[in-house]
């Protein structure tokens, strides 16, 4: 998962003491999806996929040397060290996408790579098939050396198209071309490639923002093009965390998973809603207190125990504390959820942001009826001002009333200006205003050997854990606004 704000995890529940980092916080907190390099508008939302992944590849390998280097070497195999010349002389290197085969010059061997999801083998031996004057898709060029990649985000054979391609360079360079054989790759090849290429720059300095960005983009968007194994074959070891491989594809997994279960929705409400990109996260727009549903790995750091959970964050903005604290009511919130197997966790929180989310402040009282009620929502959610004397105030409201409040409900023991390092992000910056939302962190964990003996199981050729996660999440949203609203 892309990591936005570099915060330290913490715990939040003291009854189960389940991981929970604050970089999972939703919504507003994260960037906008459209700052990755390779998300890119289109038409209604739409995004021309296959040009946009050949250009996000060209960009990678014209400004990451490592991964360029990998590539090539991946390529070319025996025929690397040959493209470069001794000590003191240099070799022109050109990256290009979209360019008429016609218009290469002075070639005098052709490398044809088909990129597909399948690996295919270009040996030459196909009849040429395609346009008059055809496009290539992406181009690198080494001296009178030419690599021509044909890109398809499926499995589409597509070595006559590449055939064509150098049937129209030979013509232009007087039929004096030398065919060369390439290894062979895929885009599951060239993920894998990128995966330890970031690995080896962040171990040595700093990962490549143009790889990093597009391979976040293309985990969320392809995660069938990488590795992609049930959960019945991924051991969730104890030390999760320090698997990164593991850990990945097990997101992976999940992403397929959470498409399907997206498709589910989508069909059933004739809808084209996309996972929130950054985040893979499930959209949901049918209620007002919360914007999406997160699913993930988490671990118990107690036990052990391992699961899979939904979680949700009603009341994360001040607009959605509206929907919530609307009425006066107290909240009973069940212990299981779904055949009563799930265990069903709240965790109320307070959260200070300024821009994004700055400072979370865990209550010990989940139906805390001190902190989340309509009368303190009312008078302490919203916008706070530093005054002269570098205080805060609200609407006539005094801060000394609001943290004699805070210091009540959190555990006890426990001081809530340290753990939230509010002193550190608030008091002490040059910030002059934050604001305070109330809401409620919620999840609920299903067991990983559950997920395990489910998936990969069908019906009507849905995958099972799919329609576990589908029906498990609308409970939970049903559950929900009916606590919210009253109506139990």
């Amino acid at each position: 998962m892309l990591i936005i704000n570099n915060q330290k995890s913490q715990r939040y529940n003291l009854e189960v003491l389940i991981h929970f980092n604050i970089q999972s916080l939703p919504m507003k907190d994260q960037k906008n999806h459209h700052l990755n390099l390779f998300h890119f508008y289109g038409q209604s939302g739409k995004q021309y996929l296959e040009d946009n992944l050949t250009r996000g590849l060209a960009i990678c390998l014209e400004n990451d040397p490592i991964l360029l280097d990998r590539f090539l070497r991946k390529i070319l195999g025996e025929d690397f060290k040959h493209f470069f010349k001794k000590e003191g002389a240099r070799s022109e290197l050109v990256i290009n996408v979209q360019q008429q085969a016609k218009n290469f010059e002075g070639i005098q061997a052709v490398y044809g790579v088909p990129l597909t999801t399948q690996e295919l083998e270009y040996d030459g031996d196909f009849s040429p098939k395609g346009a008059e004057n055809p496009r290539t898709d992406l181009s690198i060029q080494i001296g009178d050396q030419l690599i021509l990649i044909e890109v398809k985000r499926t499995a589409e054979d597509c070595r006559e198209q590449l055939k064509n391609q150098i049937k129209s360079i030979r013509v232009q360079n007087d039929e004096n071309l030398t065919e060369k054989n390439v290894e062979k790759i895929s885009w599951g090849k060239i993920m894998e490639l990128i995966r330890y290429t970031l690995k080896y720059e962040s171990e040595v300095s700093t990962p490549n923002l143009f790889s990093q960005h597009f391979y976040e983009f293309v985990k969320r968007q392809f995660p069938s093009w990488f590795e992609n194994i049930p959960f019945r074959g991924l051991v969730f070891l104890n030390d999760f965390e320090s698997d990164p491989k593991l850990k990945e594809l097990i997101e992976v997994r999940l992403n397929v998973i959470k498409q399907q279960m997206l498709d589910l929705w989508n069909k059933e409400r004739d809808s084209d809603a996309e996972l929130v990109f950054s985040r893979a996260n499930i959209p949901v727009t049918n209620y007002s207190w919360v914007d999406e549903i997160n699913i993930e790995p988490v671990q118990n750091k107690i036990t052990g125990e391992k699961f899979i959970a939904l979680r949700v964050w009603p009341g994360d903005t001040k607009n959605q504390g509206h929907f919530i604290f609307n009425t006066s009511h107290t909240f009973e919130w069940p212990d299981y959820i779904y055949k009563n197997e799930y265990k069903f966790i709240v965790s109320p929180y307070i959260k200070f942001s300024h821009m994004q989310g700055l400072c979370w402040v865990w209550t010990k009282d989940k139906n805390n009826p001190v902190s989340h009620t309509k009368e303190f929502f009312d008078k302490f959610a919203g916008k706070w001002n530093r005054n002269n004397n570098g205080g805060w105030t609200k609407r006539g409201e005094k801060w000394e009333d609001f943290d004699h409040i805070l210091e009540q409900v959190i555990a006890a023991g426990e001081n809530w200006k340290k753990n939230s390092e509010f002193d550190q992000r608030l008091q002490n910056s040059q910030r002059s205003y934050f604001y305070v939302s109330i809401g409620f962190a919620i999840e609920v964990l299903i067991p990983y050997h559950i997920a395990q003996e489910i998936d990969g199981r069908k019906t009507d050729g849905i995958n099972d854990f799919a329609l576990e996660l589908k029906i498990v999440a609308e409970q939970l949203l049903d559950t929900l606004d009916k606590e919210f609203s009253n109506k139990r």
